[in-house]
């Protein structure tokens, strides 16, 4: 066929072409055809030039067919060729829409060389065309522009500049354009510009001018498109014989008229024979014609007339605005009865988004009408007009409703005439198919008459009237929130209209009301048996599976889509939902070509063509989609916004930013929306001053725009202005809805932290609205911040007694109360499924309350039910699995484990589940291969892997895990979620060149995602590639600096650099847009405290921790700079007032008593954990907080009882209170049951981390070395990249000496975080230590990048006295000491360093060349004074105390003292206590010296004296008052001794200093006879070596225990195996020395051994160790006598 076809073509000559088209550019195309067809029918001609101008002339002619295969052999033959390419684009605009031009033409640029000139013009003007359809205003400027630039005489450029201007309702402006257009041409009538002026005047309401226009061209041109306009303009205007005329010119002129053109003059002659009387003629035309409709008019012609007849009433034309048809009609009416009604003032009456059928009438009603609603027939419609009644008939679409007046009807046509708002032409509708469109909804006619005009109406059959006026109460009353009311209303309606449309439609807007989408499901499921077809209501039903999984969503659309004659929009929300799974990109396309070829202007559709575009890489394409959808749309903002982001990743921000200008210079008088978004587009591009200068030039130009005022104050607010956000809040109070206004305040208060005021505001909007679910929740959420979770429930439980039946509040209800007891939470869900027994999750939840009250089979038939209504819900099955466990019924439970995943692997609690059941590496292989299989599978979005390689990584071996993750990558290398998983693995395995590369291709995949930049910059990170790491890291904050992670990355790599001024500027724009965000804040926090802006940091910490009050490390951040900066009350301070400002808050409670470190704070600290508990009884961190407090109390017993109840309390994270159980036994020091109980929690939680850190403590404890690192390698294996983890790994190794792997441990903490000073200093050490001088210098480096500071000084000085450089060493001395730091560490361990390099006189040398400059750090006098009392010249070390001033002499005065003591200068520190007797006793660590000082001298009555005050020390400690109980004790005070004892060990614990005084206590308890007591004592004493005083007390305690833990009849025998071991202890020649503490034990030890069972054997014992001496010298005397 192509060949014979070929052969038919023929290509005329220039000549031929020439005179053609000089025929057809006159107008004259009947002339043009006849030359044309002279040389060869049109179909037959070839070439590219001529197939364009045949196309042009078949087209004006009545041949669109033929002119589309002429223009399509044009395209064929030469696809370049510019002229042939712009008639192809008219076709596509004309069958497929602006968006279809604009893509065909997209290649073609502006700029484009080749071609000519008029070509090139011709194609930017139809792609100008293109942008201007689709409302892109500004590009179809610059287009039209560049057109006219290049040609500018032609007039089809000037006329696309008039459809421009015309589409900007610039009409005049557009006339006058098109007016100069046609005289830019050559001939009287430019046909183009004849029918566009013609168009514009009749816009302008000059009908009889355009008239006038287009009589004048259709008797000068031969053309049928004007003729045909002349007859649509003159049958408008009622001008049948001028338009029958009209019509058969445009016949005459169209020789070529293609089958469907020729229908359509079929069926305008019978309309016009019809107008003009001729009935016969009408009937035999329409007769010829095979449709219904024509059809049904022929036969009313020929029947007899009877009655029939055409009525039409004059109701007048009243224009719409933005969804106020509505008012529009009723104003209409209104005017038709003399009864007028201003438009815009009734739309500000009734009309917000629309208006409730329930207001028109409450209005109409109001306002002197009588109102009847009713079911819209053609019979009840013929009889209101016949009694000149019009109504107004509202109709449902898809997506929107639609109200208009009903003015007519024509009997004979069989069509009803509307007066439609929304266009000034009368609108001829056929009623039968009207009819049945909207039957789904009526359609809903309401008929509104003056009272007085009432009786019109008698007679007047009107269907439904009365279900109509049961329906109108019902939603009176629903309006009023009168529930109880409505509920009677349909229940009557039940009763008298049983399955009624109507009746279902109630009931189902009861379920909206009571936010019970199970029972609406439900209503409409009835409503689409009776109308399966109707778009409306399939659309509601999608609504209901909002919340379902995805897969349920595209199976209700597919269904819906398959249907014989589906609603559109459905296609488009099937091509969105499919959209998610990239394998379904193909099908969602398919759907979403289907939607836009109906709907091509459709905002939706190009929207998600532009993601799909996204998703595809394709980002510029993808982001002119955007703006398109975005400019449709006009003022829906979040498309603007949408746009804007797309631009600044494409890098067109400043293109964005200037069509937001243009939009608001043209627009900002009109709506404050243009404002709002350019204002928050210069705040995300960091600047806040040209957001803050927008606003205010908004204000200027809508003054009173109350919508301005508020979206501008929540604006400033998240900026930091809260001074003019609070002046902008009150200025529009007033004018806007009072609900908004307070949803804003709401929404500024707690953006400013103000959680009583947003409390304030959220339940004056529940009075106004009281079911505001939003504000409800809002209430909840601020109550249980302020006043605790019981107060949020109570609330809720208020709101679901006042609306018993309100699904939301009852699920609300169940939400607060499922923490709770498990009584309270049944009934609450018994409540919710007494309203929805069909709701699953209702059930799943009722399943977990009975189970929580060991009600297990109850629970399991509830779940069970839950599953049957939901089979396809993955949760309902991870819910029985779970509650199989707790049965112990582990293979019923895996079974349903596995039933979940396979619904759904995204569901990463039955993952999670699935993996704990698995107890060998057999089973886990085995559950990790399922999992694996599911990931691959199904249609994930990507969370579901990510959650995997969380979970599977503690339990699977890397390797395992690698494999499957590679396997996951290769079939899904569409998820972004595979590309990161297998880059974190890699990295994780040290992997480091693939992981690398790896994650250079995610980047060029998934370009506009930040997560895997960052995933780049962590590769790097490891690598040490440091300005890769930065790159990567500001790449992904660009892309979104709204988004913590990517500031929080950028600014950890500038930190570790040393950019701090940079890293406060991340920090501070990400604040911009995230004020809330708590660890933004901390972060910035510490970043302040390290750039010495103190305050500031004090600030941040605390707003942080404001909003999170659970934040440990925020915390730790205040209590550690408190500390530093001397306001050691300051943490606790502000957390008492948080628990004033926030008592019901139990995380509050919680830190309160953790961070009261004062050990006198105890009984506050427990009452502060019970406080909690009240609050939250299931709190796992409050129980295990009161057992660690209670250990650290001594209160053992008690501290496992709460453990044991705190297991039963609470649900989840349980093996936390089983390793706190552990923990406690170690405390005890009972380590190898410690050491038990953590392996059996272990076991049960392989990825607990800090178990695994104890458990290595312990090992290392018990001496189990080998086992201990084990333990750390397990945590390297959970964390290996977490510097703590190695760092913890290197001090194992340094306690075991293996200083090699110290150091390797080490070296890898600090290359996982160069900050990392503790890791830095312990390398140094031991390089230092190893003589590595090299590696030392290298480690050095390091410290000085990432640790600047008075520390890495010091350690530089090290390096230099070894390297043995005098000089450089000194002067960096020198430089120390000139340091602000107040850290005394680096300068005294330089200062030592000096001195065992043996130039003790030269840091002397610095150090008082220090003393005399300004400034000096105060260390300096006491590093002076220490080596001055190592050289032994106490002298002069006083001599420069006494010269001291201020802090360096407070720190000086400790070491002096201590100096002193341990020299026993007793009569220079006598000088000094009398001299500076003041400055010793105020400050306590120098009063505790001088109590050492005093003990040092034996002065054990000045030792009481001086400490006698203790009890009234802040900051008093163990080690001070040993000295005292020491002094005690050697003056015989044993009672006073053991008070101050018994408070160290209540208060301190078994920490520093307690051992001493559990020794004390103990001989003190085994000389009374409490051997339990004392037992417990003993096993916590730790003797220091060399110590005999403490050896010689600890020897006699275990002695007396021992010997009265014997029984009776042996203690005598056991007297002497003890007797022989103290002999051993207590030697002749040591019992001279003992202390007088010491012998005075020994001497009540004799007594207790006597008195117990010894007799006098212990007597003659203790007699004979304690006076040996004196009966030596009487038995000598004796002697001597008995000689002499």
């Amino acid at each position: 066929m192509g060949a014979v076809a070929q052969k038919t073509i023929k290509t005329p000559d220039d000549s031929v072409v020439l005179s053609v088209r000089e025929a057809y550019e006159r107008g004259q195309t009947v002339d043009a055809l006849r030359k044309a067809e002279a040389f060869a029918p049109l179909s037959q001609w070839g070439g590219v030039t001529a197939c364009v101008l045949a196309a042009r002339l078949a087209a004006n002619v009545g041949a669109g067919g033929l002119a589309i295969r002429l223009m399509l052999r044009a395209r064929k033959t030469d696809p370049q060729n510019l002229e042939a390419m712009a008639q192809h684009g008219y076709e596509v605009l004309r069958r497929r829409g602006p968006l279809a031009l604009w893509e065909f033409l997209r290649p073609f640029s502006e700029d484009a060389p080749s071609g000519p000139t008029e070509h090139r013009a011709e194609l930017l003007a139809l792609k100008g065309t293109a942008a201007g359809d689709l409302r892109d205003f500004a590009t179809a400027e610059r287009l039209i522009a560049r057109a006219e630039q290049i040609d500018p005489q032609r007039p089809w450029i000037a006329l696309q500049r008039s459809h421009l201007l015309e589409r900007l309702d610039r009409v005049e402006e557009a006339l006058e354009t098109a007016t100069a257009a046609c005289a830019l041409h050559p001939h009287a009538f430019y046909r183009p510009g004849v029918q566009t002026r013609a168009h514009l005047l009749q816009l302008l309401d000059r009908d009889d001018e355009a008239i006038a226009l287009l009589q004048q061209a259709d008797s000068a041109l031969q053309n049928g498109p004007v003729a045909a306009q002349l007859y649509g303009l003159l049958s408008e205007n009622d001008r049948w014989p001028e338009a029958e005329a009209a019509l058969e010119r445009f016949v005459a002129l169209s020789p070529l008229m293609d089958p469907p053109l020729q229908k359509w003059v079929a069926a305008q002659r019978a309309r016009a024979a019809y107008h003009l009387g001729k009935r016969a003629e009408a009937a035999r035309l329409a007769a010829t014609l095979d449709d219904a409709f024509h059809k049904r008019f022929a036969a009313n012609l020929t029947a007899e007339a009877g009655n029939r007849q055409r009525v039409q009433l004059d109701v007048s034309f009243v224009r719409q605005h933005f969804k106020t048809c509505a008012p529009a009609t009723l104003a209409a009416i209104g005017r038709f009865w003399k009864m007028p009604a201003e438009h815009l003032k009734l739309a500000e009456a009734i009309c917000y988004d629309g208006t409730p059928h329930w207001q028109q009438r409450q209005w109409a009603e109001n306002n002197g009408w009588f109102v009847r609603e009713f079911h819209v027939t053609y019979p009840s419609a013929v009889a209101l007009i016949e009694r000149g009644i019009p109504f107004a008939i509202s109709v449902v679409e898809a997506t929107s409703a639609h109200m208009m007046a009903v003015v007519g009807f024509d009997d004979v046509r069989g069509t009803l005439l509307l007066r439609d708002p929304s266009q000034p032409y009368l609108v001829e509708t056929p009623a039968d198919d009207f009819l049945k469109r909207y039957q789904a909804f009526g359609p809903h006619g309401m008929v509104f008459v003056p009272v007085a005009e009432k009786s019109r109406l008698d007679g007047v059959t009107l269907p439904d009237s009365e279900i109509r006026d049961e329906y109108h109460r019902f939603w009176t009353a629903l309006s009023k929130h009168d529930r109880a009311g409505a509920a009677e209303r349909l229940a009557g309606m039940d009763r008298a209209y049983p399955g009624h449309v109507l009746t279902y439609r109630a009931r189902a807007d009861l379920a909206v009301y009571d936010a019970n989408s199970a029972e609406q499901a439900l209503c409409l499921d009835k409503l689409l048996a009776m109308f399966p077809d109707s778009g409306a209501l399939l659309m509601q039903r999608l609504g209901c599976l909002r919340d379902a999984p995805s897969e349920e969503r595209i199976r209700f659309l597919e269904a819906a889509c398959s249907r014989a004659e589906p609603e559109p929009v459905l296609f488009i929300e099937l091509a969105r939902a499919l959209s998610a799974d990239a394998r379904a990109l193909d099908r969602a396309k398919h759907w979403l070509r289907r939607g836009l070829r109906v709907r091509s202007m459709d905002s939706n559709a190009i929207c998600v063509k532009a993601d799909l575009l996204w998703e595809e890489g394709r980002l510029d394409e993808a982001t002119e989609l955007y703006r398109f959808a975005a400019n449709l749309e006009g003022f829906r903002e979040g498309l603007y916004q949408t746009w804007f982001a797309a631009c600044r990743q494409t890098r067109r921000t400043e293109e964005a930013v200037a069509h937001l200008e243009d939009r608001f210079a043209r627009f900002g008088s009109r709506s404050e929306q243009p404002a709002l978004t350019l204002a928050w587009a210069w705040r995300e591009m960091e600047q806040p001053a040209r957001a803050k200068a927008v606003l205010e030039k908004a204000a200027k130009l809508r003054s009173d725009d109350g919508h301005l005022l508020l979206r501008s104050a929540s604006l400033l607010a998240g900026l930091g202005d809260g001074a003019e956000a609070g002046r902008l809040l009150n200025a529009a109070k007033g004018k806007v809805r009072e609900s908004e206004w307070l949803r804003t305040a709401a929404e500024i208060a707690e953006i400013q932290l103000d959680s009583a005021t947003a409390l304030e505001r959220f339940r004056e909007i529940l009075n106004l609205d009281p079911l505001a679910l939003d504000a409800h929740a809002g209430v909840a959420r601020f109550l249980a911040r302020l006043e605790g979770p019981a107060a949020a429930q109570a609330h809720v439980r208020a709101a679901c007694d006042r609306f018993p039946h309100h699904y939301g509040l009852r699920r609300m209800l169940v939400e607060w109360s499922r923490d709770g007891d498990p009584g309270l939470t049944e009934a609450a869900v018994r409540d919710l499924l007494a309203l929805a027994p069909s709701d699953a999750w209702a059930r799943r939840e009722l399943a977990v309350a009975l189970s929580r009250s060991e009600r297990h089979e109850e629970a399991l038939r509830e779940a069970a039910e839950g599953a049957r209504i939901e089979p396809r819900n993955s949760y309902s099955f991870s819910i029985l699995g779970h509650l199989y466990e707790r049965c112990g019924k582990l293979a019923e439970a895996r079974e349903q484990f596995r039933r979940a995943v396979t619904l759904s692997v995204d569901n990463s609690d039955a993952v999670h589940a699935l993996l704990n059941l698995a107890r060998t590496d057999a089973e886990r292989r085995e559950e990790l291969s399922f999992i694996e299989q599911q990931l691959i599978q199904q249609v994930v979005l990507g969370d579901g892997l990510l959650a995997f390689l969380d979970l599977a990584r503690p339990v699977i071996e890397p390797e395992t895990l690698l494999r499957s993750l590679r396997l996951a990558h290769a079939e899904r290398p569409d998820l972004w979620h595979a590309w990161s998983a297998l880059v974190s693995q890699l990295g994780h395995m040290g992997r480091l060149d693939e992981a690398r590369d790896r994650a250079r291709e995610a980047t060029e995949r998934f370009s506009h995602l930040p997560r895997i930049w960052l995933d780049l910059a962590f590769v790097h990170e490891l690598r040490n590639e440091a300005e890769e790491e930065l790159a990567a890291a500001t790449r992904a904050f660009e892309i979104n600096p709204a988004w913590s992670r990517s500031a929080l990355a950028l600014a950890d790599a500038l930190e570790r650099r040393g950019k701090l001024e940079d890293a406060q500027a991340i920090y501070e724009r990400s604040l911009q847009h995230l004020p809330n965000d708590p660890r933004l804040r901390a972060c910035y926090a510490h970043l302040l405290w390290r750039l010495r802006r103190e305050e500031e940091a004090f600030v941040a910490v605390e707003q942080a921790l404001r909003l999170a009050p659970g934040y440990e490390w925020a915390w730790n951040l205040l209590d550690d700079w408190a500390r530093e900066s001397g306001q050691s009350d300051r943490t606790a301070d502000f957390c008492r007032a948080l628990t004033r400002e926030r008592p019901g808050d139990m995380r509050v409670w919680l830190m309160l008593a953790r961070v009261l470190g004062d050990p006198a704070a105890m009984p506050e600290r427990l009452a502060a954990v019970e406080k909690a508990l009240e609050l939250e009884r299931s709190s796992v961190e409050a129980w295990d907080l009161k057992a660690e407090l209670l250990a650290n109390a001594e209160r053992f017993d008690e501290a496992l009882r709460a453990c044991k109840e705190g297991i039963k309390e609470c649900r989840v994270a349980l093996y936390l209170l089983g390793g706190r159980q552990a923990w406690i036994e170690a405390r005890r020091r009972q380590f190898p049951e410690a050491i038990r109980l953590m392996r059996a929690v272990l076991a049960e939680n392989a990825s607990y981390v800090w178990g695994w850190s104890q458990l290595a403590h312990w090992l290392l404890e018990a001496g189990e070395s080998s086992e201990a690192a084990a333990a750390l390698e397990q945590l390297q294996h959970l964390r290996p990249h977490d510097p703590w983890v190695n760092r913890q790994l290197g001090f194992l190794r340094l306690k075991q000496g293996d200083h090699a792997g110290a150091q390797k441990a080490f070296s890898a903490a600090l290359r996982q975080a160069p900050t990392d000073a503790f890791a830095a200093q312990r390398i140094f050490d031991l390089q230092l230590q190893a003589g590595d001088l090299s590696g030392a210098s290298s480690t050095l480096q390091v410290m000085q990048t990432h640790q600047p500071g008075a520390r890495t000084l010091a350690s530089e000085i090290f390096l230099l006295l070894r390297d043995g450089d005098k000089g450089r060493s000194a002067l960096k001395f020198q430089a120390l000491c000139e340091s602000p730091d107040p850290d005394p560490w680096p300068i005294e361990a330089v200062a030592d360093a000096f001195q065992q390099a043996g130039r003790s006189r030269q840091a002397l040398k610095v150090l008082r060349r220090a003393l005399k400059a300004n400034p000096c750090n105060p260390q300096v006098g006491a590093a002076a004074i220490r080596l001055l009392l190592g050289q032994q010249k106490d002298l002069t070390a006083v001599r420069l105390f006494m010269r001291l001033k201020g802090e360096a002499q407070r720190r000086a005065a400790v070491t002096l003292i201590q100096g002193l003591g341990e020299l026993k200068s007793e009569l220079l520190f006598n000088s000094v206590l009398r001299r500076r007797r003041e400055l010793l006793a105020r400050d306590d660590e120098a009063w505790g010296q001088v109590g050492y000082a005093l003990s040092r001298f034996n002065r054990m009555k000045r030792v009481a004296a001086w400490l006698a005050d203790w009890r009234t020390r802040p900051n008093v400690q163990p080690w001070m008052l040993f000295n005292l109980c020491l002094a005690l004790r050697h003056l015989g005070r044993y009672d006073e001794a053991n008070a101050v004892a018994r408070h160290v060990v209540e208060v301190w614990g078994h920490r520093d200093g307690s051992a001493d005084m559990r020794l004390f206590l103990a001989v003190e308890d085994a000389l009374s006879g409490s051997i339990p007591s004392a037992e417990a004592h003993l096993k916590l004493v730790v003797t220091r070596e060399n110590v005999g005083h403490d050896q010689d007390l600890l020897a006699l305690a275990k002695a007396l225990v021992e010997f009265q833990k014997a029984p009776q009849a042996e203690r005598l025998e056991k007297f002497r195996i003890l007797r022989q071991r103290l002999d051993a202890r207590f030697s002749a020649l040591r019992t001279v020395s003992l202390m007088k503490d010491v012998r005075r034990t020994l001497r009540r030890a004799g007594a207790v051994f006597s008195r117990e069972g010894a007799g006098w054997r212990a007597r003659v014992w203790i007699g004979w160790r304690l006076h040996w001496q004196w009966l030596l010298l009487v038995a000598a005397g004796a002697l001597v006598v008995t000689l002499f």
